[in-house]
């Protein structure tokens, strides 16, 4: 493995534990993780078996959480990814890449500067714009707090 492997995964990890933190401080979600390498890191040891690599080609698709509005009947499937810079064409790129796996699936997007969320078909049909974290999801004042953190890890 390189370095900016190893220094890619790092960074994956960081978006996705202040995504985790920001949405449970929240109050307004029950949060689950369901990326591949957090449901399922003990199957990783069968993928010489072509039936279980099959599967398990199938779950690295899967996006990274779960989220469930509390009180609301309602679930939403979420990537989650880094980019030092927002970039139309590549959030185009990936919503289609998700969207042809998990059909209702939404972009949580985290930049230097803003946090990006949104569905993938929505942005797919936008050309690749995806709207910024709505306050009515996670208020401006915890954005601030999330992004100050994620300026201390990621620089």
């Amino acid at each position: 493995m390189t370095d900016n492997f190893a220094e890619n995964l790092i960074k994956g990890k960081i978006v996705e534990t202040i995504f985790q933190q920001m949405f449970l401080e929240s109050a307004k979600y029950d949060v689950y993780p369901t990326g591949y390498e957090n449901s399922l890191p003990s199957l990783a040891h069968l993928h010489h078996h072509q039936d279980v690599q099959n599967i398990l080609n199938q779950l690295r698709k899967t996006p990274d959480f779960v989220i469930v509005p509390k009180g609301k009947d309602e679930i939403y499937m979420v990537e989650v990814k880094y980019r030092s810079e927002l970039n139309g064409s590549e959030s185009q790129h990936v919503s289609e890449e998700i969207h042809s796996q998990w059909e209702y699936s939404w972009l949580f997007l985290a930049t230097q500067h803003h946090f990006y969320f949104d569905s993938c078909w929505n942005i797919m049909n936008s050309s690749g714009h995806i709207d910024l974290l709505p306050e009515s999801w996670i208020e401006k004042g915890l954005q601030d707090k999330y992004l100050t953190l994620l300026h201390q890890f990621l620089k």
